[in-house]
């Protein structure tokens, strides 16, 4: 991995929730949560195919909808669906992914 990549995976400018959800008990609804309370200043992109916004962000449909290329994707999908995310991601030009969900 580059030292470019490295900055995008420890310091990124912007990010994406890849299967964003407003469940309460979901992984990615707890990270939406502590994002938007932190002092994380970028773009947050929540991604989901069923709902059009998370807390008040406007949601994506698909990667490929997302106005811009985010430095980092956090994928909170189920594990059977990471090899196709992650190739949407790196086709899509994001530089880094964390793969997060209880079934990793």
């Amino acid at each position: 991995m580059s030292v470019t990549n490295l900055e995008a995976l420890l310091r990124p400018n912007s990010l994406a929730i890849i299967g964003a959800s407003r469940e309460e008990t979901s992984v990615s609804a707890m990270l939406m949560k502590n994002l938007l309370a932190s002092r994380f200043l970028g773009p947050v992109l929540p991604v989901s195919g069923v709902q059009e916004a998370i807390f008040g962000i406007l949601s994506y449909p698909s990667i490929e909808s997302l106005p811009l290329t985010p430095d980092l994707a956090v994928v909170c999908s189920p594990v059977g669906q990471a090899p196709q995310i992650l190739d949407q991601l790196g086709q899509a030009g994001v530089r880094a992914a964390i793969l997060m969900d209880p079934g990793y």
